[in-house]
């Protein structure tokens, strides 16, 4: 995920709110099931409705999950 997205991110979300460090990448790349981890870009914690949708929009305009 390129640097432009993830301010783009920080702007919806605020930047305490998404957490791009190597430890926290580490830390959200598995989760309780058997599936194999996968190390994400960023984590992204929106805290309202309004958050979720602009993130969805912007998504689907970059073509990123």
């Amino acid at each position: 995920m390129n640097r432009s997205i993830l301010n783009r991110l920080r702007e919806i979300v605020g930047s305490e709110h998404v957490l791009d460090s190597s430890e926290s990448r580490i830390a959200y790349s598995y989760d309780a099931t058997a599936l194999k981890p996968q190390l994400p870009a960023a984590a992204v914690r929106p805290s309202n409705a309004e958050q979720i949708s602009r993130i969805v929009k912007l998504a689907n305009e970059e073509h990123f999950l």
